[in-house]
């Protein structure tokens, strides 16, 4: 069998409460349009999280609040069983895609492993010290508010103080570690190591603050990467999940171009 099929993996996003991956609903043409019968799409399925498949479930080993470097790794993993298993997957072209938190795995992933030929960052994470304050709260007040309120998911800091140091307060892991996993999660500290490279940000965003797209372009330049290896767009009047109409069609050309399908 030919290896002719490049490789498109799709990072799904997070939400506090965990939504499921939803095999059904992926939106294959919505990404690839009339295009999309030309790959091969891996779709992970994160340690401790649901994935949902016709009318079953499945749930994945693991801890779910290892959502960022842990899903990174789950992304690695499948990746290589898919082209172990695959015969038509082109292990030597490669793209991964994703939104949000997705956007965040993907372009770890991007650092972690040369066979990813191109990245595609959509709304996502890019360092969880400075750059993640929202409505008026730094990235340090979010922490302290959290640690003192002991919040959820669904309250202010919540989500950092679970998926970072939750571990810490179960005695789990010191705070050398949550530091680790914290830059581990942050892909601004490893941007030069990235291989093709497209940034989506929408300005008016309240999840992911536009400066984190901002931040990692002005990081790549300061790292030495040629303006020939990434693109970035920022988006007036658009929130978390960007351009609906323009940002597919930028997104389908640049995956196109580097994976090398006409």
């Amino acid at each position: 069998m030919v290896k002719s099929l490049p490789v498109i993996v799709v990072a799904k996003g997070v939400s506090p409460t965990y939504f499921p991956l939803d095999i059904a609903d992926q939106p294959d043409d919505a990404l690839m349009g009339e295009m999309s019968d030309r790959f091969i799409y891996v779709m992970p399925s994160y340690r401790g999280e649901v994935l949902n498949f016709k009318d079953r479930s499945f749930v994945s080993e693991g801890d779910r609040r290892d959502a960022l470097d842990g899903a990174t790794d789950d992304t690695l993993a499948l990746l290589s069983v898919a082209l172990e298993t695959t015969p038509e997957a082109d292990g030597q072209r490669i793209c991964v895609y994703g939104q949000s938190r997705g956007g965040n795995v993907a372009l770890l992933a991007g650092i972690r492993d040369k066979r990813v030929k191109c990245v595609v960052d959509v709304s996502g994470p890019t360092d969880w010290f400075y750059l993640m304050g929202l409505n008026g709260w730094t990235e340090q007040e979010l922490w302290t508010e959290a640690v003192r309120t002991h919040a959820n998911t669904l309250e202010t800091g919540g989500q950092n103080l679970e998926r970072f140091m939750m571990r810490a307060i179960e005695g789990k892991a010191d705070l050398a570690a949550v530091r680790h996993n914290m830059i581990a999660s942050s892909p601004l500290y490893f941007a030069g190591r990235l291989p093709q490279t497209q940034l989506h940000y929408g300005i008016e965003d309240t999840s992911v603050p536009t400066r984190n797209g901002r931040r990692m372009v002005a990081e790549m330049e300061r790292a030495g990467v040629p303006p020939s290896r990434y693109e970035a767009y920022f988006y007036p009047n658009e929130g978390h999940d960007t351009d609906r109409i323009n940002g597919p069609a930028i997104i389908r050309k640049f995956i196109l171009m580097n994976l090398n399908v006409k």
